[in-house]
């Protein structure tokens, strides 16, 4: 009894730890619970159906555990009735009113109520238990729930007499079922004495048919041997004759046999001297496609690396002379500054961030577009995507950032977003022929980009 009792003190204690722990963190709503344990003749109870009602309507139902504990959160200023049953035994109320609670007040009477409930006993009148076994109200001078003692006071003879008819109701159905014991006991002796008769009657049967068995048994093992004996000589006759034949057949077939392998080996030194043929021929054919593959990729890198020279030549042509048209002596000077990162920094409605966006002109240096490619293209470690979001969180204040840099083939916009600690970097690289997402260093999909970029499409169409 002691161990349930501390098990129980344990299991409260818990329960209101966790509960403060759950509510401490909004105290916008007021935390008021209740609970108890259900037992039977004073054990507790497990499974018992607890059921909370308002207004007669079912709020919640819930079982109680393996120690019959029960714990409901109940709202202030409202009444509630709580009805204990289960199967097979008398259903209890207990009445609950809230009101007069302070509302920055939290209560937690999670061991004030223990109901005891009884078997349901045939003819027992139980009436008086359609009424509240006890009201709890509560009171402000103790700052917690109690019963109303007055309305206890009023039920306790009614229930008094109800528990005295009970505990002589059980008497009797005790008195009956030491007769019933009595009774069965009787049964069973005589039941014990007809099955040693019926036992005696069915060895004697047995040993009978044991007999019968064990004769039938010879008679047919006699059979057996006779024809036995009579396939065995008709078995050793066939395999005489089945002798006589197989050597016949026996010496056709190893002459078939040889003028077959002869035939085999012949079309293996063939069909081996032509495989030796293709493999050679395959060989000549893939040095000659390699060796065409090499030289057509020499040629394109040549027309590429053309291509590019002279698209480099014509943009630096164009740029100084505009520059001549324009009057201004220190050419070298303007085309530096337009290379310089524009920054512009656009509010975003209905939130506290800024998008600030650094727009980074077109970057002729070949060798700068492939680090960048590469760099877009790596695959992080777990160490290596934690040392990225701590330089992202060090290099850029809060809010969303976007960037972009254009390059001769490609484009890649960056999304870096540093709000309330949290931390990312989102990319996206743009090709002529498709577009590729990647999220702190790892791949994505472009539906997961939009959705979690959604809202600065806007930015990114001023920054073009």
């Amino acid at each position: 009894m002691l161990v349930k009792k501390l098990l129980f003190i344990f299991i409260i204690f818990r329960l209101l730890f966790v509960g403060d722990l759950l509510f401490a963190q909004d105290k916008d709503w007021q935390k008021i619970s209740i609970g108890g344990v259900v037992t039977d003749d004073n054990q507790n109870l497990a499974n018992a159906t607890v059921t909370l009602l308002k207004g007669g309507v079912k709020v919640k139902r819930l079982a109680t555990s393996e120690t019959g504990l029960f714990i409901f959160n109940l709202q202030p200023s409202t009444d509630y009735i709580l009805l204990i049953s289960k199967e097979g035994y008398t259903t209890k109320k207990i009445f609950i009113s809230t009101n007069g609670i302070p509302k920055e007040m939290d209560i937690s009477w999670n061991s004030g109520i223990t109901i005891d409930i009884f078997k349901t006993i045939r003819d027992l009148d139980v009436s008086i238990l359609d009424n509240p076994v006890g009201k709890i109200y509560y009171y402000e001078e103790k700052k917690s729930f109690d019963y109303d003692k007055e309305y206890t006071k009023s039920i306790q003879s009614a229930i008094g007499v109800l528990e005295n008819l009970l505990e002589d109701r059980k008497i009797a159905i005790r008195k009956e079922e030491l007769a019933l014991v009595e009774e069965q006991k009787r049964l069973d002796a005589e039941m014990k004495k007809k099955e040693e008769e019926s036992l005696k009657i069915e060895i004697e049967n047995a040993k009978i048919l044991k007999q019968q068995n064990e004769d039938a048994k010879r008679i047919e093992k006699l059979k057996r041997d006779s024809l036995a004996k009579v396939e065995f000589v008709k078995k050793n006759m066939a395999q005489k004759q089945k002798f006589i034949q197989e050597t016949k057949a026996k010496k056709g077939i190893e002459e078939r046999n040889k003028e077959i392998a002869d035939s085999l080996r012949l079309v293996k030194l063939a069909k081996k001297k032509i495989e030796e043929e293709n493999a050679t021929i395959f060989a000549l054919e893939l040095n000659d496609k390699k060796r065409k593959e090499n030289e057509e990729k020499t040629r394109q890198d040549s027309v590429k690396n053309a291509i590019l020279n002279e698209t480099i030549r014509k943009r630096n042509e164009e740029s100084v002379k505009d520059l001549y048209k324009k009057g201004n002596e220190n050419a070298v000077s303007i085309i530096a500054e337009e290379r310089k990162t524009k920054e512009t920094i656009f509010p975003i409605e209905n939130a506290d961030s800024l998008v600030k966006i650094n727009v980074k002109q077109s970057i002729q240096d070949s060798a700068s577009e492939d680090i960048a490619k590469a760099k877009f293209n790596s695959k992080l470690t777990n160490e290596e995507k934690e040392e990225l979001l701590l330089e992202i969180q060090k290099k850029y204040p809060q809010g969303i950032t976007i960037e972009e840099e254009t390059y001769p083939s490609f484009k890649i916009t960056k999304i870096i977003s540093n709000q309330k600690g949290f931390i990312s970097e989102h990319k996206m690289i743009e090709f002529r022929y498709g577009k590729f997402f990647k999220k702190n260093g790892l791949d994505i999909t472009e539906a997961v980009f939009r959705m979690e970029t959604k809202g600065y499409e806007k930015y990114l169409k001023d920054t073009e």
